[in-house]
């Protein structure tokens, strides 16, 4: 890459400021409204949608396109188009009756599935629109239909790119106890593709942005780096239990406390930086016993929410059980970066430093997340279940198949595999086109184009057996 051109694409990602909740929390309404949108249509018009060209079409347009245009063109009417998808699913099924047939799962159907795991489809739909928006945003950042307040925030603030480093982590502990056989695994596969990205930029004068991690860090090491300090701090809870949101919250409140009263965090901000590993990655390395903080809360919300999932009588459980993670998480972080009636700690969220502020915003936007994803899923459920049955359906069967979205529920399963195309794709069209004067139009028609391949991507990962989780 041209010396000059990677100038301007590293200043063209720097010293942003990112935007205000309410303008990303609009944005990231917009997958969970268009899925909204989607699952009714399948409920209630299912006979509009018997051609698999139709339906993969509307599809693909509700829950890819709606969201890459929230993310590029229609973001100054993005609360608009919010508002227009939850009406018109709410017209709908208010409306016209259910056209979605099903069945109560068999007594042995469910012991069929008792040794297999189970995929709730409202974890499918949080992880995967997770999943589908962050490969989405890497891409159009670089693009100038991309607004500038999406993008990573340089020190301190909040935006929509902001949130995806978080999130992964706070998702992987969630589901956790399913995956724990694969974290050597994964941890390895993440460290290798880490080295081998390290390798490529600077083979290539590839652009950095070295005040995110550092200089030779990124996220994929940052992973396998929570994962090992994770596997510490259970060592030592097998001599001193507590519960992971407690072990959480102390460990973010020290590290505040460090950043604090040891001129740590004006070290961390510094533009100097040493010739040591350390200096020369220290947000990497530092951001890791935030990231550790958000992966304990993850695990802990989802010990809890899987427990009411294995319950008798769990609909209104977890329903009542998400909604209050949804509302402590939501609190806490109130309390930390606003002045909360005079009792706020007013410390602005900071990702760079994965403070106490950004790893409560990560927790509780991924609470409220969980829960209208379930809600969506319980507006649907009776649809072709009894009320005996809410909420205890499995991604794999018949009815669940009927209203969940199949490309959402892709970008699940194909898991990180999707991801690592997706950056892979991004350096390729980084260093072939010059993205920064590209026109809106031509913008928009490579970005489309991406989607559509990394849909495709994601079905074809979906049913391979090879399977990567993040």
């Amino acid at each position: 890459m041209d010396s000059d051109y990677r100038a301007r694409k590293e200043a063209f990602v720097s010293d942003l400021s990112g935007g205000n909740l309410k303008e990303v929390s609009n944005v990231l309404l917009a997958p969970l409204t268009a899925i909204l949108l989607w699952t009714t249509l399948r409920t209630r018009c299912s006979f509009l949608l018997r051609l698999r060209a139709v339906s993969v079409t509307v599809e693909f347009l509700l829950t890819v396109w709606v969201p890459l245009g929230a993310l590029t063109v229609w973001y100054p009417f993005v609360p608009a188009l919010n508002i227009a998808l939850v009406l018109c699913s709410a017209l709908l099924l208010l409306s016209l009756k259910p056209s979605v047939g099903g069945r109560q799962t068999s007594t042995s159907s469910s012991k069929e599935g008792a040794g297999r795991q189970q995929h709730y489809l409202f974890i499918s739909h949080h992880r995967g629109a997770l999943m589908m928006l962050a490969c989405l945003a890497i891409l159009a950042v670089d693009f100038q239909v991309f607004p500038r307040s999406l993008a990573k925030a340089e020190n301190w603030g909040i935006s929509v790119m902001d949130l995806f480093a978080g999130s992964f982590v706070f998702s992987s502990g969630f589901i956790s106890h399913k995956s724990s056989r694969n974290a050597a695994k994964r941890s390895f596969y993440l460290t290798l593709f880490g080295l081998l990205r390290l390798g490529a930029m600077n083979l290539l004068n590839y652009q950095q942005h070295t005040s995110e991690y550092g200089v030779h860090w990124n996220l994929f090491f940052t992973i396998p780096a929570v994962t090992a300090m994770v596997n510490i701090v259970d060592c030592i809870t097998v001599v001193v239990p507590l519960p992971d949101e407690a072990l959480a919250v102390a460990t973010v409140v020290t590290s505040e406390i460090c950043l604090r009263t040891r001129g740590l965090q004006d070290n961390l901000l510094s533009l100097d930086r040493g010739t040591g590993f350390i200096s020369l990655n220290r947000e990497g390395l530092f951001s890791t016993v935030g990231y550790a903080a958000i992966y304990l809360i993850g695990r802990g919300v989802g010990s809890h929410i899987f427990m009411l999932l294995s319950s008798q009588k769990r609909s209104k459980m977890v329903l009542s059980g998400l909604a209050t993670q949804a509302s402590l998480w939501a609190g806490c972080f109130a309390l930390a970066s606003t002045d909360a009636v005079g009792l706020g700690w007013q410390i602005p969220v900071s990702r760079r430093l994965a403070n106490v502020s950004y790893v409560l915003w990560v927790a509780a936007v991924n609470s409220v997340w969980l829960f209208l994803y379930y809600l969506i899923d319980g507006v649907h459920t009776t649809a072709g279940q009894g009320s005996g049955n809410r909420h205890m359906r499995r991604d794999d069967t018949d009815v669940t198949k009927s209203v969940r979205s199949d490309i959402i529920s892709a970008f699940n399963e194909a898991g990180l595999a999707v991801y690592l195309i997706a950056n892979l794709i991004t350096g390729g069209v980084n260093l072939a086109v010059n993205t920064l004067d590209m026109s809106r139009s031509s913008s928009v028609t490579l970005l489309v184009s991406y989607a559509m391949v990394l849909t495709a991507v994601a079905f074809h990962f979906r049913s391979s057996e090879r399977k990567l989780r993040v």
